[in-house]
């Protein structure tokens, strides 16, 4: 659906209400009498119907990935879904009359409005929150996205949304040994089927165990593994890479970009996206595929490996919310300020136990009312409710979805649908990622050894000592980039006389935030990325053309 001639389609159909959660998991035991499928993806739209006609939670075990959109005529029913890779970008809208917009690309559904989209208040309380904006909300009023591993069913009087990856694991493996072997057969048929029709692929190599596992068991199918290196020793992790990619045999390419190379990159990365995001690694990212475009039709990457739970949350955050989130804010606050609190003091300074899990702290609540001069209601964003739905889960499963599943990952998505190389994620594919989601917690994890399953799966490949090294995750030093070059960027894009901000946000408010960061104050940095981000985005990618307005 990237293609500039990306149709949007159009279903009349009168208002309905939004079902409630069990009711709407009710409908993935319904079946669908298919009248016609649209579909962007590598699965087909035979597939699709075959699936919809045995039940909606068939579409869990779907080969490939998907955005479509299917009508049952005479039940008077339309379905979107996207598999859970969520490569493929699908929206819709419901105007005035009933009638159902849907398109893979934001612009193409915000043509078929009379006017430019406003820009959404909870969609930028959102972002400026936690600095991503989770589906179904968009950054544009009355436009949404259905959310990756979901189905959006329209029937004539009701509306739901279906988590297709409620459905259960069904034929676990009785014995660890025999799970390693068919989580690496998993992955290795999963490489050979996406890259089947592929001319030449590659596969981003990191140096972490994710990256390094698909590289050994789908090294027959990768012409070339890539690894971005960068000029500070603390993020390169290239020396890693490269070792594991010269014992694996593959052919192996570190690219650098520059300063220079990063001030342009950052235009083209957040001024052409699709909505604001503020993955410091985006930048990285976009020079990757940027890279392939001319030299591959097919990129292999390892985002998704989350939704193994192998990873337990740092002590302080499990002791935050087992403990100290159960006494009162006020008294919490009254803890955080003694003195010699130390590291001690993020225990206690939060507003919600939701903030322990963030992946990157934005802006407070409080913050976010002064800055768009509006009450701010996060309950409803999906995050807040997906953590109360995991309120008698385990540390690991709730830090496998609140960090990993849950959170969008715009930087691939977006570098993919820019420069027009697809993106397969082996470990959210149908036949890998709910069997790992669904594995023990002794299987996933061990003292000390996160992600032990595929620990030991790569080291059927690889040994230990080329890999088993503290890592740091992939990154980019955002901060030494704000500052690069006497901070001109920052100062340009939120002090200038003509801000894009000052619309949507109070000047008055940013100039504080802006000084303490000018004087050092690392605290607010990613704050400070969030504006700037935030800005670039408004003049050179918003849809809400000219000023950008806020919606009501």
């Amino acid at each position: 659906m990237h293609d500039a001639s990306s149709p949007v389609f159009a279903h009349p159909l009168p208002p309905g209400r939004s079902l409630a959660d069990g009711q709407a998991r009710e409908l993935c035991d319904g079946r669908l009498n298919v009248d016609s499928v649209s579909i962007a993806g590598t699965a087909s739209a035979e597939a699709v119907r075959e699936a919809l006609e045995l039940s909606l939670a068939s579409l869990a075990r779907l080969q490939g990935t998907f955005a479509f959109a299917a009508v049952d005529e005479r039940r008077g029913i339309l379905c979107l879904a996207r598999d859970a890779s969520g490569s493929q970008g699908l929206y819709f809208r419901r105007d005035e009359h009933g009638v159902v917009h849907h398109a893979g690309e934001l612009r193409r559904l915000a043509d078929t409005l009379p006017d430019a989209p406003a820009i959404s208040a909870d969609g930028l309380a959102e972002y400026l929150r936690f600095l991503d904006i989770t589906p179904p909300q968009t950054i544009y009023d009355g436009l949404y996205a259905v959310p990756p591993g979901h189905a959006v069913i329209f029937g004539r009087d009701h509306i739901g949304f279906v988590d297709l990856q409620h459905t259960p694991f069904a034929t676990m493996p009785e014995r660890y040994e025999c799970a390693l072997d068919d989580v690496e057969t998993r992955l290795r048929q999963s490489i050979a089927d996406g890259t089947r029709h592929a001319r030449s692929a590659a596969a981003f190599l990191s140096g972490g165990v994710d990256s390094a596992l698909l590289c050994a068991v789908g090294r027959t199918h990768i012409g070339e593994a890539i690894t971005l290196g960068f000029d500070d020793g603390h993020y390169d992790e290239s020396g890693i890479a490269s070792s594991v990619a010269a014992h694996l045999g593959l052919r192996h390419t570190v690219l650098r970009p520059g300063d220079n190379d990063f001030r342009t990159l950052f235009i083209r990365t957040h001024g052409e996206s699709e909505q604001p995001f503020c993955d410091p690694a985006g930048m990285a990212t976009r020079f990757a595929f940027e890279y392939c475009r001319h030299r591959h039709d097919q990129v292999i990457d390892g985002t998704g490996a989350e939704i193994l739970p192998g990873t337990m949350p740092a002590r302080w955050r499990r002791w935050a919310l087992d403990y100290a989130s159960h006494l009162p804010r006020r008294v919490r606050k009254h803890i955080a300020t003694l003195p010699g609190m130390g590291s001690y003091r993020r225990m206690f300074d939060f507003d919600d136990p939701e903030d322990l899990f963030i992946r990157w702290q934005g802006f407070r609540s409080g913050e976010i009312r002064q800055l768009t001069g509006r009450p701010v209601d996060l309950q409803r964003t999906r995050f807040y409710r997906v953590f109360r739905s995991l309120r008698t889960s385990s540390h690991l499963q709730r830090q496998s979805i609140l960090q990993g599943t849950l959170q969008p990952d715009d930087r691939i998505r977006q570098a993919s649908w820019s420069t027009g190389v697809p993106c397969m994620h082996p470990y959210l594919d149908a036949s890998v990622g709910p069997m790992l989601a669904a594995l023990p917690p002794h299987w996933c994890v061990e003292r000390n050894r996160p992600k032990r399953l595929l620990r030991d799966l790569l080291r059927r490949h690889v040994p230990e000592t080329l890999w088993e090294q503290p890592k740091h995750g992939f990154e980019f030093d955002f901060r030494r980039f704000m500052r690069g070059h006497r901070s001109e960027l920052v100062k340009s894009c939120l002090l200038d006389d003509a801000a894009s901000l000052d619309r949507l946000l109070s000047r008055t408010t940013i100039r504080p935030i802006y000084d303490r960061w000018s004087a050092g104050d690392d605290t607010v940095s990613f704050r400070i990325w969030a504006l700037l981000v935030l800005s670039v985005w408004l003049r050179h990618g918003s849809l809400a053309h000219g000023q950008p307005v806020m919606s009501r």
